[in-house]
């Protein structure tokens, strides 16, 4: 498996589920994407995670177990 990556470090690409680790929410790991997304309000392109606290690191997901696909 991957190591945790710092996101001052580096940013997943956009639209791409990875684990993401929020320690503002208890220590709390689950997954989510960072997008890019047009502000209909301020007509302007803006960039953030999918979650409403602060992401701090993040790593891709594993591979799915093999032999599972039906």
């Amino acid at each position: 498996m991957s190591e945790w990556i710092s996101v001052k470090d580096r940013l997943p690409r956009t639209n791409r589920t990875v684990l993401v680790y929020m320690p503002e929410l208890f220590n709390s790991i689950q997954t989510a994407f960072y997008d890019r997304y047009w502000g209909e309000d301020d007509e302007d392109w803006h960039e953030g995670w999918s979650t409403n606290t602060t992401v701090t690191h993040w790593m891709p997901l594993p591979e799915p177990p093999k032999g599972e696909n039906k």
